[in-house]
């Protein structure tokens, strides 16, 4: 799964010579939970991705470039968006498009060409 935050963070560690205990133990965290946020599978908090920074002595470049967690959604959107966070895996089912997350940008503008109004 991973992402570029989570993926940056285990360039860094590893750099460091830290193992994921390691860097918990370091940064007061669960290796779980290190382990998650290498995967993309969770967002640090603001004050999580501090200690990180401090940890692996990377100025605050994790705690400025935290992924929107906290990013404003609808109401009714709140839970989805929370289940969303929490997910391991999604499963989509689209019989007419390719899924967005899968879409290239030739084949999205393409798509939304054809629509009316444009």
């Amino acid at each position: 799964m991973g992402s570029i935050y989570g993926d940056w963070l285990k360039q860094q560690r590893e750099a460091a010579g830290l193992t994921q205990q390691q860097l918990a133990d370091a940064a007061v965290m669960t290796r779980s939970h290190i382990a998650h946020v290498e995967a993309g599978r969770r967002v640090p908090s603001r004050e999580d991705a501090r200690r990180l920074d401090r940890a692996l002595n990377t100025g605050d470049v994790l705690s400025s470039f935290l992924p929107a967690e906290d990013a404003a959604v609808a109401d009714y959107f709140e839970t989805a968006r929370r289940l969303e966070q929490q997910a391991v895996t999604f499963r989509e089912f689209a019989p007419s498009f390719v899924p967005g997350i899968l879409q290239t940008e030739g084949y999205a503008r393409a798509v939304l060409m054809t629509s009316f109004p444009r």
